[in-house]
């Protein structure tokens, strides 16, 4: 998989590099391109491709990673910001945050219910793991 920094997301044979898929964000999603580009990475869980991806409702975007067929979109921001997609376990379920610059935000990541949100201003954010959990912050 390659997402550009403008965005156009290919899914590539590995051996012979001949295009499977392709999404257009810009095209297909009505957007703009953020200041510095599409800089958060795809995040790979199970068959789901999820995305950064902006507009409304479809600041998270899951594609099926083999046809790159839509699965769900969520949440709506101004901007999807540059922190990728993350998956977390808490409370013995699995969570996919998704830190955009207006909040920190926990889904379901099989269906994007949502889970939870942390009202904030950050652009981008870094995570690290100790023994009492994971603590993020931003710079």
């Amino acid at each position: 998989m390659d997402a550009g920094d403008r965005r156009d997301l290919r899914c590539l044979e590995l051996e012979s590099g001949q295009l499977v898929w392709s999404r257009d964000f810009k095209k297909d999603f009505a957007i703009k391109t953020p200041e510095w580009g599409f800089a958060g990475h795809p995040l790979l869980d199970g068959n789901r491709l999820i995305c950064l991806v902006g507009g409304p409702g479809s600041v998270a975007v899951a594609f099926d990673k083999d046809t790159g067929k839509e699965l769900w979109r969520a949440l709506t921001a101004k901007e999807p910001g540059y922190s990728p997609p993350t998956m977390i376990e808490a409370g013995g379920r699995r969570e996919l945050v998704v830190w955009h610059p207006e909040a920190v935000n926990g889904l379901d990541p099989g269906r994007a219910r949502f889970a939870g949100r942390s009202p904030g201003r950050s652009g981008s954010a870094s995570r690290r793991h100790s023994r009492g959990g994971t603590v993020t912050g931003s710079f």
